[in-house]
């Protein structure tokens, strides 16, 4: 750097007269979110506002800034051993222009204030969330960068069995937010959080966390680690590492099996592994067709990389939910891909959640299915999909209560996730406990509004269970409304119902829907109707079909009066479920 001084941060525009008229110019002459340099106000960091008629404003002097940070530096410098001996090393971009060292110094000034002055001992930290990291780059292009990286380290983080770790879903709910921290961590039910930026420049690659204890907005540990683009996965794993070191310490042990690292991947694999994610997230139909593409681009440059593997083993199935293909089309393509991941990767949880997943809904391969996903726990068990995907293998297996109990893990683990939410409402209902289930899908559908078809179906079907036929009915005819049948044909079912009743509504029904509906919806209605000969033909398109619905037939409360029919233990063995 050609000297020991050490500098505050440069590379900025300078502000007019040496002021910085905003939080967002004090945030970005130091490198930091705006919520960071927040905080360091109260480490003492110059500050002024001057109060107008209708607002204030904040501004700060670039030099004052400059001196603070100085100061600080030198009363505690003797003692911060920030990034000492990292492989990486830290903030020191060789040749870039970027002198900014300074600021891992002032990162750990708060709670290396009261370690000298003899404050109480760090809170142990039993649940975490890691928020979305921040992109520095400021170009929006670089958005799935930052969200990819936010989602590797939450991956790598969920490894450690001790600490609860919450799901990418409901942290991404915070990304751009200005929320204050012990706000957050009441929300998500988290002792601590794990905030920081990434910023991408000239084939380097440079992480920067902190780990703060949330109910009191206290810095408990900062670092920052730098690396060649090509060796992205390394970084990650070491920032990873770090924080899971000093959480584990705080919980008085360390554990037998450490955190490894990623081997290195071709930066366009990764690259596109990384847009793959990012596309999986936005579930639509042309972003899950854009997934698959860039899963296979990522396979396609690096053959080896499993998590690829892993990827397009979900995002397979999920382009034909979304595009209304059948399912079977993308099967052996996803299960080889599935396979594949673990043969490269033995380790890698979301590999054998894809395929316990693959072999439970589509292969009906029961038993090798449960080994899938006890094994993705056993690697991962902050792995939320692992955990609803094994409450379904229970509920189709016929262990309701326990479906329960697991679905409400993935659901802590995700609080915020409407998915999620979901899930542990159907598990409510199919162990029949009809109030509860109610509550719970009514939550799931004030986080997301506009995605309430399957709540609403099974809001509906608990209301028949109920008695409340009329309340049933009107759910489902708003419903199909929302899905674009013809009035007319709405009209007409309100009218059977008015004349027929029960029997009448679901008579004219099936006159009605069977084209636009699902194999295993048309069997329930012919279940309201006590047609069991028809109920189980039905269901046997859907097996053909291979609908994933099919596998409920044990336990669902609708089909109770036709399960004695011979056909029933016909098609449980034909789906293997015959006990």
């Amino acid at each position: 750097m050609g000297t020991s001084k050490v500098q505050p941060p440069n590379g900025l525009p300078k502000a007019s007269s040496g002021r910085l008229d905003s939080w967002k110019e004090i945030a970005a002459y130091l490198k930091r979110d705006e919520r960071t340099a927040r905080r360091w106000e109260a480490e003492g960091m110059p500050v002024h506002r001057k109060l107008h008629k209708k607002h204030a404003s904040v501004y700060a002097y670039r030099a004052e800034i400059d001196s603070w940070w100085q100061d600080d530096r030198q009363r505690f410098g003797s003692t911060e051993q920030v990034g000492a001996g990292k492989r990486f090393a830290p903030w020191a971009l060789a040749g870039s222009g970027i002198a900014i060292l300074a600021v891992l110094a002032v990162l750990n000034l708060g709670s290396l204030r009261d370690r000298l002055r003899g404050n109480a001992a760090e809170p142990a930290i039993r649940s975490l969330a890691v928020l979305p990291l921040e992109n520095l780059s400021r170009d929006p292009e670089q958005e799935y960068f930052a969200d990819g990286m936010t989602d590797a380290l939450i991956t790598d983080l969920a490894k450690m069995r001790e600490v609860k770790v919450i799901s990418r879903t409901s942290a991404m709910q915070y990304k751009g937010t200005h929320l204050l921290l012990p706000e957050i961590a009441r929300a998500l039910s988290v002792d601590a959080v794990v905030e920081g930026s990434v910023v991408r420049s000239r084939g380097k690659v440079r992480i920067t966390a902190q780990l703060i204890h949330a109910p009191s907005d206290r810095h408990l540990w900062a670092d920052s680690f730098e690396g060649p683009a090509d060796d992205i996965l390394s970084i990650q794993d070491e920032v990873a590492r770090a924080i899971a070191d000093r959480i584990q310490g705080q919980l008085g042990f360390h554990p037998q099996r450490r955190l490894t690292f990623g081997k290195p991947v071709d930066p366009g694999a990764y690259e596109a592994y990384l847009r793959g994610i990012y596309f999986f997230d936005k579930r639509t139909s042309e972003a899950s067709q854009k997934s698959v593409d860039y899963f296979r681009k990522a396979i396609g440059a690096a053959p080896e990389f499993a998590p690829a593997y892993a990827g397009l083993a979900e995002a397979l199935p999920a382009m034909c939910w979304f595009n209304d293909k059948p399912s079977t089309d993308a099967l052996p393509e996803a299960k080889a891909a599935a396979k594949h991941a673990i043969e490269l990767d033995d380790r890698l949880a979301e590999a054998h959640t894809a395929l316990g997943a693959l072999l439970s809904l589509y292969d009906w391969n029961w038993r090798e299915a449960e080994k899938e996903l006890k094994r993705a726990l056993e690697l991962n068990p902050n792995n939320s999909l692992a955990h609803e995907r094994y409450m379904m293998w229970l509920q189709s297996t016929g262990r309701p209560s326990e479906a329960v109990l697991e679905a409400k893990r993935a659901q802590q683990l995700d609080p915020l996730s409407f998915f999620m939410n979901r899930e542990l409402g159907h598990s409510l209902y199919v162990a029949r406990r009809y109030d509860d289930a109610l509550e719970q899908l009514r939550k799931s559908e004030e986080l997301e509004p506009h995605n309430k078809g399957v709540v609403r179906n099974w809001i509906a079907w608990i209301y028949e269970l109920q008695g409340k036929q009329k309340e049933a009915v009107e759910l489902d005819l708003s419903q199909m409304a929302e899905e674009g049948i013809p009035q007319a044909q709405i009209d007409s079912l309100r009218r059977a119902y008015i004349r027929g009743g029960w029997k009448g509504y679901w008579t004219k029904w099936l006159r009605i829907a069977p084209g636009h509906r699902a194999s295993y919806d048309n069997a329930l209605a012919e279940a309201r109707l006590d047609h069991a000969d028809k109920v189980w033909k039905w269901m046997e398109k859907s097996a053909d079909q291979r609908e994933v619905w099919v596998t409920w037939i044990k336990v669902d409360p609708l089909l109770e009066s036709a399960r004695s029919h011979p056909a029933y233990k016909q098609l449980l063995q034909r789906i293997n479920l015959a006990d």
